[in-house]
Parts: structure tokens; C-alpha cells; sequence
């Protein structure tokens, strides 16, 4: 039985987007509470210490960060630097507010690329470092019925680089019943250790999307999805 090749993207940064800046989005909502703005900087410290905060299993396995309270743990770092006293009202709010398909734009390439696809039948899956929101908001954004599979790490309990991931979304492609071996995979995505390493050393094929120091990486790069088929 003839192997087919399947396409794996990840999600932020690949196909999908945010449109304004991740500290304007916050800050929308912090200064509702009477907070006080934070900077693009300022975010991505807490981000940074937040996550090293977790536990030693979650941070050096690869474990699934959400599984373990990720989000309670970061809105409560970005309450104390923006003064807010009840950072409970903070996270309700945001866990919300990221459903929101107003947030959101889909890759301009995405609808040549996924036509193409559907063209040559090749399967499409996602394989995100996300929680279980991500295919409530692939539906808003009217993509969901692209994918044959939607993954999260939430779902997979490991987050890319960790093998385990990888091995998660083979297991689910055989439950589709998808013939295909490791090497017919190709994944495609921003990171260059999640997904460019990751991939490579789960066997899979990898190709790095508008990534920054592509001299560190292993993978070649392209900067539109309709490239991926110059490379197949």
C-alpha cells in the first residue's frame, strides 16, 4: 500500500497570527481592572519565569505546560506586576478573550496552500504547543474542516521538542487509518527547536516558516506556505 505524505503546521506564528501585539492584547484588559499597562518586554519576562516557575518534570520532560496550571500561574505573575488585586477576574477574562476570532488572522497563504492540498489529497494536521481552546478557535476562524487532525499538547500531555509529541500524532494518524511512514511527514513551523529539531529528531521531515537565525537551523526555510510545494 502506497505511503502518502502528510503535512503537519503548527499553529501561532505558521498559519495563524495574532494582530496586534501580545502585550496590546493584555494590557486591553489589565487596564479594564485598573492595572497598569505592561511592555512588550515586561510580557515576555513573566512569560520566561512563569514557565521555569513549573514544575522540574514539566519544564525538562517536556510535559505539557496547561495540564499543570500554566495560565493560573502566568495571569497571577502578570496581576502582581500590573497591580491587579484579583488576578482570578484577570484569568477568567483572558481565557475568554483568546477564544475570540477577532484576534486572529489566518496566514495570507494558507487558502493557496490548502487548496493545493485538497488538489493532490494530501492529509493536513496541526501539532501545537496549545491547549484545548485551539480547535474552538480554528472553528471561529472557519479552518477547522481543513485538518484531518487537530493536536494539541494539551491533548498529547508533551510539548514539541519532546518525541513523545511526535509519536502522539502517528498514533493518531494510524487511528484515521492515514498509510504513511515517519519520513513521509513534513511539519512545517516558526521554531527552530519545536519544530525544526523536534521534528528531525522524531524521523519526520522539517521546513522552517519566516524563522529568524536561519544560520542556526537544519532545516531550509520558506516564507509562504505556497513554497512547502517546491520542496516536496
Amino acid at each position: 500500500m502506497k505511503e502518502n505524505l502528510v503535512i503537519s503546521l503548527d499553529a501561532m506564528g505558521t498559519f495563524l497570527h495574532l494582530k496586534q501585539p501580545l502585550a496590546d492584547l493584555y494590557n486591553q484588559h489589565i487596564l479594564s481592572l485598573g492595572g497598569n499597562p505592561l511592555s512588550t518586554e515586561q510580557v515576555k519576562e513573566i512569560w520566561r519565569k512563569s514557565y521555569e516557575s513549573m514544575p522540574k518534570e514539566v519544564v525538562h520532560k517536556k510535559q505539557d505546560r496547561y495540564r499543570s496550571g500554566f495560565w493560573k500561574i502566568l495571569t497571577k505573575n502578570l496581576s502582581k506586576e500590573a497591580n491587579i488585586t484579583k488576578p482570578d477576574l484577570l484569568y477568567n477574562k483572558l481565557m475568554k478573550y483568546f477564544i475570540e476570532p477577532e484576534i486572529y488572522s489566518v496566514e495570507k497563504s494558507f487558502d493557496s496552500f490548502i487548496q493545493k492540498a485538497q488538489q493532490k489529497q494530501v492529509p493536513v494536521i496541526v501539532l501545537s504547543n496549545w491547549d484545548k481552546r485551539l480547535p474552538i478557535v480554528l472553528k471561529r476562524l472557519n479552518v477547522l474542516g481543513f485538518f484531518s487532525l487537530v493536536i494539541t499538547s494539551e491533548e498529547a500531555g508533551f510539548e514539541k521538542p519532546s518525541p513523545a509529541i511526535f509519536a502522539y500524532a502517528e498514533k493518531k494518524l494510524k487511528e484515521k487509518k492515514i498509510v504513511f511512514s515517519s519520513n513521509t511527514i513534513i511539519h512545517v513551523g516558526d521554531r527552530i527547536i519545536d519544530d525544526c529539531e523536534g521534528a528531525l529528531a522524531a524521523g519526520w521531515k522539517a521546513i522552517l516558516f519566516q524563522s529568524k537565525n536561519l544560520k542556526q537551523a537544519k532545516c531550509p526555510m520558506i516564507d509562504s506556505l505556497e513554497q512547502l510545494w517546491q520542496h516536496l
